[in-house]
């Protein structure tokens, strides 16, 4: 399942030297004719509607992402010993307790 975008197909397959009878083809978004003519099914219009909105839905949503990885990264900076004194001892500081 894709993320609120499942009405759009956009896999592929590819085979070399491979038959594939005609009534088992896969067309639920494009067709191909018997005579090699190409159609996009249903309106172009609303697939490129549904893709502009799909784009504004992950910008929406990408500031809780970083958000959130912004605030693993501080508190991993504050609560993490990363220093030593001069005898190269780790130098001990309490934890945070929240």
């Amino acid at each position: 399942m894709k993320f609120g975008f499942n009405m759009k197909d956009n896999g592929f397959l590819g085979f070399k030297n491979f038959w594939i009878p005609w009534e088992n083809m896969l067309m639920r978004f494009a067709n191909l004719g018997k005579d090699g003519s190409f159609k996009i099914q249903g309106n172009p219009r609303i697939m490129y509607a549904v893709m502009l909105m799909m784009r504004v839905l992950f910008l929406n949503e990408a500031y809780y992402f970083m958000a959130t990885s912004l605030t693993i990264g501080l508190w991993y900076a504050i609560v993490r010993t990363q220093f030593k004194d001069i005898s190269g001892k780790e130098i001990e500081r309490p934890l945070i307790d929240y």
